[in-house]
């Protein structure tokens, strides 16, 4: 019976070589499976993804590189977050920029602000599209008046 010894793998040193290092370096990580915690790091929101879909699937990313060694501060991930908001916020992440210190600013107040923002924005959109509905109707009242009286 062969008896198998299992061998840790080095790290792979830089040597000058960079397109051959990081190969060796993310063959590295991805027989680790850490490779999808470097990956990403930059979480972007889908289009349409609520607030808070989007904040559990980024903290979930933050407390896997926090159980990993990586040190991230809280202004760091409020910034990151704040940068990576879809093109409906762009007006929520500037009044939060003008308004508030980031500095000061902790992942929770963020939290909350965004889904408030989120929360108005979705009872416009459906007053708007109620408007609409009911506008279509008056239209569709005027019209079939019209048809057939005084011609």
């Amino acid at each position: 019976m062969a008896s198998e010894t299992f061998v840790q793998p080095a790290i792979p040193r830089f040597d000058g070589h960079y397109d051959h290092w990081s190969m060796l370096m993310e063959n590295f990580l991805r027989s680790k499976e850490y490779w999808p915690v470097v990956v990403s790091e930059v979480v972007e929101p889908v289009e349409g993804e609520s607030v808070s879909n989007y904040f559990s699937r980024a903290m979930a990313i933050i407390n896997k590189m926090r159980i990993h060694g990586k040190k991230l501060e809280e202004v760091t991930i409020i910034e990151k977050i704040l940068r990576s908001m879809t093109l409906k916020f762009n007006y929520v992440v500037c009044s939060i920029k003008e308004s508030r210190d980031t500095d000061e600013l902790s992942i929770e107040e963020l939290q909350s602000s965004l889904l408030i923002h989120e929360k108005e924005m979705n009872r416009q959109g459906n007053e708007e599209q109620a408007l609409q509905v009911s506008n279509k109707f008056s239209s569709l009242n005027l019209a079939s008046r019209g048809s057939g009286e005084g011609k």
